[in-house]
């Protein structure tokens, strides 16, 4: 059976976590480049982390995006962000 368990670094690091037998999930991230810099410090901290756990992560930046982009932002950014992410889920889901 797999087990998460915090990343060691923990309380140092993100809350990142790994999967200690076999392969974490897949990660989808949007981020907002306009955002709350403290959300975007513990986002990137989180990417940073799970990426070097070696995990599937699939990042995409809007860099002219607010936090809640896909509401408040109508752009072609923001919807081309909004079809990856149906997509992820869909080919994640649906396999």
């Amino acid at each position: 059976m797999d087990v998460y368990r915090p990343a060691p670094t923990a309380g140092k690091a993100p809350p990142a976590v790994i999967l200690v037998h076999g392969d974490g999930p897949p990660i989808f991230v949007a981020r907002a480049g306009l955002d709350r810099p403290g959300l975007n410090e513990t986002l990137d901290r989180f990417t940073d982390a799970a990426m070097m756990a070696g995990l599937d992560v699939e990042l995409h930046n809007h860099a002219d995006g607010r936090h809640a982009f896909d509401v408040l932002d109508p752009s072609p950014r923001s919807g081309e962000i909004i079809a990856r992410s149906v997509e992820f889920l869909k080919s994640r889901l649906l396999s």
